[in-house]
């Protein structure tokens, strides 16, 4: 099962949460934030493809993949970039606009490892 917990000032409006059953993993959204989640305790080998809404930019985690090289590219092959998805780890970012997008446990030729800016994320103090 899966449990989500908001916290915020009893004013502000409910967060969008949804969640969509794909045939070997869920997507659990919430607000710009997209995680996927594999129906199977096992690490993930095979591709997947991963639909994102339109309008803006979304955080797309993606968990429980073979450690390896990992890519994903948006279906009009606009977007591409590759990860290296750590042993122990198994996941991949990505900070993306709207689209429909393949994974793949594959290298592209000639696509950027995806960086996050500098700044997406505060410092540690």
């Amino acid at each position: 099962f899966l449990t989500v917990l908001t916290m915020s000032d009893p004013s502000a409006p409910e967060p969008s949460i949804a969640l969509t059953e794909m045939p070997a993993a869920y997507l659990l959204a919430l607000q710009n934030r997209m995680v996927v989640l594999n129906k199977t305790g096992k690490l993930r080998e095979k591709s997947l493809r991963v639909n994102i809404p339109p309008g803006g930019h979304y955080q797309l985690l993606l968990t429980g993949l073979a450690s390896g090289p990992w890519s994903i590219r948006s279906k009009d092959g606009k977007i591409a970039y590759n990860a290296q998805v750590e042993d122990g780890r198994n996941t991949a970012f990505f900070v993306l606009p709207g689209g429909n997008y393949q994974v793949r446990p594959d290298v592209l030729p000639g696509a950027p490892e995806f960086q996050p800016l500098p700044d997406f994320m505060p410092a540690v103090r």
